[in-house]
């Protein structure tokens, strides 16, 4: 009787395990659905002609790098994750201090989600 009663707490909780598992999975599903999309056009390339324009933006005078064009973007976009994110004294921190300000730490992520989310259009 014991072992009977023990095998349907068991049961029980294996149940009520996988009801709670299930929830939270169509939740944060939910969740992921309900964000704004990143994408290029609506976040990334306003960011960028912000605050990398003139100097990569050929058509401004720009000599480094052209961020100005998705494609431009998606070929360097590793490079430019990794210059935002360093700190302002460092080496090689974009943008160059004395042209323009830092992104802020949301502009940051925004861009690093981009790149994650695979760098939609």
């Amino acid at each position: 009787m014991k072992n009977l009663f023990l095998l349907a707490l068991l049961c029980i909780a294996v149940l009520a395990s996988n009801c709670s598992s299930k929830t939270a999975s169509k939740t944060a599903k939910m969740e992921e659905r309900s964000k704004p999309k990143i994408t290029y056009a609506a976040n990334i390339k306003d960011l960028l002609a912000g605050s990398c324009s003139p100097c990569h933006y050929a058509d401004q005078g720009g000599k480094k790098k052209s961020l100005a064009t998705i494609a431009d973007v998606k070929a360097v976009a590793m490079d430019v994750s990794d210059r935002i994110s360093m700190a302002p004294d460092q080496k090689g921190f974009m943008p160059f201090m004395s042209k323009k300000p830092p992104l802020t730490p949301d502009q940051v992520k925004l861009f690093k989600d981009w790149v994650a989310a695979g760098m939609p259009e």
